[in-house]
């Protein structure tokens, strides 16, 4: 489906601060996609939003954007709470979906959503932006070339901004940071590794998941047989660090900021010396689009499936257990990817 000019008519639900001010201006500068409708809970938000972007058509609710004969993909930006419903009804309707993480909060609704999308030969990707980033393009040619060695540790931090006003983010039944970044690096480190998380242990704060909205997490996890993840993700340290370090029996590579800064830079130290590459911070949300667009046309990108969404969230699952009970929880080998078979038919 495409409208007489070849190219990809989309929707958005929700109009948070990633979809206005990240992917909806990406999406108008692509060519071969275009935006033809939104729909938001906020009639002001709404208002603002087809002013900006000269946009002729909103809906009143996202049911009926979904039926919309003249959208093709829809883009879900809504809390975290709503993706599962969502994403549902827009395969139900026919619709290609690239919703944002976490695809769902829950496995079994992670593992319909993959079915659905089989059934009705629809297109579901998972928005895991961070995999576009050519640094850690990089640093997985390094460990996919052997150059490392036998992987041993992954480290890697993230912070995201202190103040967030989306009063949902306060939720504890939205997952905190656990779900708003965490998620990226349980997605991104098995991407770059190519080792599935056998086992994890997590700590909080506040310690409590179900009684608030964690800020900070730290997750100590086993990948494969040999190789040790520290992840560290929060929301309340202003001048918190943004580092990667990925160490094997050859070699490693660190680098010390990954986000936030106007060069990235890449150290590698193997028998040869040092080296250090740099790179421009990577236009995310474009590569995302351009990836979504190239699925659409055939093609097999780097893209999270949903099949990987649900690995994540099984993972995140785990972790909240573990912050609850204190204890290690394993992460059995059908876990690591329970629909990976039931996504195997699908586009």
């Amino acid at each position: 489906m495409a409208n007489r000019e070849g190219r990809i008519r989309w929707g958005v639900v929700g109009l948070g601060n990633v979809t206005v001010n990240r992917f909806v201006p990406a999406l108008v500068q692509s060519a071969r996609s275009t935006l033809v409708a939104c729909v938001t809970r906020s009639p002001e938000s709404q208002r603002g939003f087809v002013e900006k972007f000269a946009l002729g058509h909103a809906h009143s609710d996202y049911a009926e954007l979904m039926r919309d004969p003249d959208i093709d993909a829809v883009y879900i930006g809504t809390p975290n709470s709503l993706h599962f419903a969502q994403a549902r009804d827009a395969l139900a309707a026919g619709k290609h979906v690239l919703c944002e993480k976490p695809l769902a909060l829950e496995a079994v609704h992670g593992e319909e959503l993959v079915q659905l999308a089989r059934s009705a030969d629809r297109v579901l990707k998972v928005a895991y932006q961070f995999r576009f980033e050519r640094l850690f393009e990089r640093v997985r040619e390094h460990i996919a070339a052997g150059t490392l060695g036998d992987l041993r540790a992954v480290t890697l931090s993230g912070c995201s901004p202190v103040v967030r006003t989306a009063a949902w983010r306060q939720d504890p039944e939205e997952g905190g940071i656990l779900s708003d970044l965490a998620v990226h690096f349980l997605d991104l480190v098995p991407w770059l590794t190519g080792l599935e998380f056998t086992d994890v242990c997590a700590r909080a704060n506040p310690p409590d998941m179900a009684a608030a909205s964690v800020q900070t997490i730290s997750i100590l996890g086993t990948l494969g047989r040999q190789c040790h993840a520290a992840i560290r993700a929060s929301r309340e340290l202003p001048a918190g660090q943004q580092a990667l370090i990925v160490e094997g029996t050859r070699g490693s590579v660190a680098c010390p900021a990954w986000r936030g800064v106007p060069q990235l830079e890449l150290t590698l130290q193997d028998g040869a010396g040092r080296t250090v590459e740099t790179f421009a911070p990577t236009p995310l949300f474009e590569r995302e689009i351009a990836a979504f667009e190239d699925e659409l046309s055939g093609e097999h990108t780097a893209l999270a499936s949903a099949a990987d969404g649900v690995r994540t969230i099984v993972l995140a699952d785990a972790i909240r257990r573990s912050v609850q009970s204190g204890h290690v929880v394993a992460v059995g080998a059908h876990a690591a990817h329970p629909a990976a078979a039931a996504e195997a038919g699908a586009r």
